[in-house]
């Protein structure tokens, strides 16, 4: 399986990001770290995806790292058919949403693909088309009668080949659309993996950083929740502990199977309930280094100037 360019990952791994430590330390990874990419990066607001870090009380270790995404896509408003969603749906009713911020998926698995956004929790109308007519906005009781029920959206990540050292480290991702209520979607253990196949409605580029200021062994920066403020504490995770967790977090990734023909999703989705052992996770086109086993540095904490 093809690697991430190794010339991404130069600098000084004994040093570790200590040169931007400080303006990557964060309260939570929510509106802190909006502050920080504006403050220190010149962030637009656009959808850009972070690797989070949690450190222990005395700074030594690293406690918990997770992916997460912040910002907004673009203005797109997606249509598609209903009938292409649901089986026996009205073939003239056309479903038409835009996609949520990055704000709104959530990766708790830790890894590159988030868990499914529930429709009550995303912006979308139903349009019944007429020839010859405007089309007509259903209201939701007139959903049952079309055919339109819960669906779930889904976004999914992995490393772009596009990466280099000009541009960092480029994520591509994929919006997949799932019918069903979210309990339905998440009975089935099969289904929680990032192959898991889904309607694709969506799909971009964008950047993971920030960038550091310093080349340090790894091409982007975490975003840090400290045990101890830093501003108290003379110390900090290893460099190789730190690139240790974010490779852990960029190895939980999977390429996704979205299609944008509903039918043939619905025959796929059948097949693979009934025969869960096709059920297989397909491994992106290209995958991040991992760490040594054993790293020479892995009890030294920094210094913090």
């Amino acid at each position: 399986m093809p690697v991430l360019n190794p010339n991404l990952f130069l600098g000084d791994l004994d040093r570790g990001p200590v040169d931007d430590l400080r303006k990557i330390e964060v309260g939570n990874f929510e509106e802190d770290a909006d502050k920080v990419l504006k403050h220190y990066f010149k962030w637009k607001g656009g959808c850009t995806g972070l690797v989070g870090i949690v450190t222990s009380n005395d700074n030594t270790r690293v406690d918990d790292a997770l992916f997460f995404v912040r910002g907004k896509f673009d203005d797109t408003v997606h249509r598609i058919d209903v009938s292409a969603i649901w089986e026996g749906a009205d073939p003239n009713c056309v479903l038409q949403l835009q996609i949520p911020t990055g704000d709104d998926f959530i990766f708790s698995k830790g890894g590159l693909y988030s868990d499914f956004l529930p429709s009550a929790k995303i912006r979308f109308e139903c349009q019944k088309l007429r020839q010859g007519h405007e089309p007509t906005i259903l209201s939701p009781k007139e959903y049952q009668k079309a055919g339109v029920q819960d669906f779930a959206l889904r976004m999914i990540c992995q490393v772009s080949r596009t990466s280099n050292n000009k541009k960092g480290v480029i994520l591509k991702y994929a919006i997949l659309l799932y019918p069903g209520s979210i309990s339905a979607l998440t009975s089935n253990p099969g289904e929680q993996g990032a192959s898991w196949p889904g309607i694709k409605i969506a799909s971009g580029d964008m950047p993971l950083g920030p960038r550091p200021t310093v080349k340090w062994g790894c091409p982007f920066l975490p975003v840090i929740k400290s045990g101890t403020n830093f501003s108290h504490t003379a110390t900090a995770p290893s460099g190789d502990r730190i690139l240790r967790a974010i490779s852990h977090v960029m190895a939980m990734a999977g390429a996704h199977d979205g299609r944008s023909n509903g039918s043939i999703m619905r025959e796929k989705w059948e097949r693979l309930r009934t025969h869960p052992e096709e059920n297989t996770t397909k491994e992106p086109g290209i995958t991040w280094p991992l760490p040594s086993l054993e790293p020479a540095n892995s009890g030294r904490t920094q210094v913090l100037n």
